[in-house]
């Protein structure tokens, strides 16, 4: 990221990191923004845990589901994830010869394990020593806030009223708000890439649909498609978070491997549909994120379904791999400026609400909230 000229008050250049998956690796990526607009995305990297890493996490995370909340494996777990997070920020410094004094601070948000109670997820990381490691203040501890915000940042970036489309196992919908005095909608609409995978394993053994050729041979079943469009999901107004007993691949059972793979892509096609329904205003275009926008079946059904240009992220000028990052450097941003980073219509809160901690770089500093 280049440094030339001086930057106006509300401007901060962000660094964000996230775990990619549990066990995969940290995302680090340079985000300069006010809070509100996305003013450049700078470079990014990935760098993938080590196997010690993987195992520290793998035992923490077999603590945390027996319930063991100060168990040593947990510490320890978080302590080396900490490391590595902290030596991927300053290697993706080192490498574009950014000096830590040029980063206003660190967003953080680290691979998540589930305690076996009541589920609520851990995060693995320690901010102050995060802060301290890099000499960078740290924003992490975001709580339930979801991607509304960035997201919506993120469609708004041309000027157009675009939305974005996730697509990860469950498909969510983030639209800007209509005007200046409203919130952003952020919900699940359907399946995106769960019932494909869970289809394709069953058939196959292996979980994904490659290039879409599965569905790309097969045909649409189209009693089975409106069935599974009866799914009472569908008709709950959001905001919704699709749940793992939600949908089901049961309507399928009949059909072959490839037909079958057609009829669950354009399920997942018809859900998207159906939201778009539920928005505001008719969007110009969607920015298709996260892993499903390299299916090219999946984005054909999107294409023939939803109002409105269907284009994938990175076509959009937009790093479709590092967008976990980004959001979580712009999250840190609106944390910083005490902007809402949750809201009623995104994830249920009572009202637009900040969150997160501030984690200053000195030693003896404290936590902020």
């Amino acid at each position: 990221m280049t440094h030339a000229r001086a930057y106006q008050p509300a401007d901060r250049t962000v660094i964000g990191l996230a775990s990619r998956g549990v066990f995969d690796g940290v995302e680090a990526a340079i985000l300069r923004t006010d809070g509100e607009r996305l003013l450049e995305q700078g470079p990014a990297a990935f760098s993938p845990f080590s196997r010690a890493e993987k195992t520290f996490l793998r035992r923490a995370a077999k603590a945390a589901a027996e319930g063991r909340e100060g168990a040593q494996d947990i510490l320890d777990a978080t302590q080396a994830i900490t490391a590595a997070f902290a030596a991927a920020a300053l290697r993706l410094l080192d490498e574009r010869a950014v000096r830590p004094g040029e980063v206003d601070f660190i967003g953080f948000e680290g691979p998540e394990i589930h305690a076996s109670n009541d589920g609520t997820p851990w995060r693995v990381c320690d901010g102050p020593r995060l802060a301290r490691e890099t000499r960078i203040a740290a924003i992490g501890d975001f709580g339930h806030a979801f991607d509304a915000p960035y997201f919506s940042a993120l469609a708004l970036m041309s000027g157009e009223a675009r939305a974005a489309l996730r697509l990860g196992d469950a498909a969510r919908i983030v639209c800007p708000p209509a005007t200046d005095l409203e919130a952003p909608l952020a919900f699940d609409c359907g399946p995106g890439l769960s019932l494909i995978g869970e289809w394709m394993e069953s058939k196959t053994g292996d979980s994904i649909d490659r290039e879409g050729k599965a569905a790309r041979a097969g045909r649409v079943d189209d009693d089975v498609l409106r069935l599974m469009l009866a799914n009472p999901y569908l008709k709950r107004p959001p905001p919704k978070q699709m749940g793992p007993r939600d949908f089901k691949i049961g309507p399928a059972a009949g059909l072959s491997l490839t037909d079958g793979a057609a009829t669950l892509t354009a399920f997942s096609a018809a859900c998207a549909a159906r939201g778009a329904e539920r928005l505001p205003y008719k969007p110009s275009a969607w920015i298709v994120c996260g892993p499903g926008r390299r299916n090219p079946a999946l984005m054909e059904e999107l294409a023939a379904r939803l109002p409105g240009d269907v284009v994938a992220a990175e076509d959009a000028g937009v790093q479709g791999d590092f967008l976990e990052a980004e959001r979580v450097a712009y999250l840190a941003a609106r944390t910083a400026h005490r902007l809402p980073i949750r809201f009623p219509m995104a994830d249920g809160a009572p009202h637009a609400m900040t969150a997160g901690e501030i984690f200053l770089a000195s030693a003896s500093a404290n936590a902020v909230r």
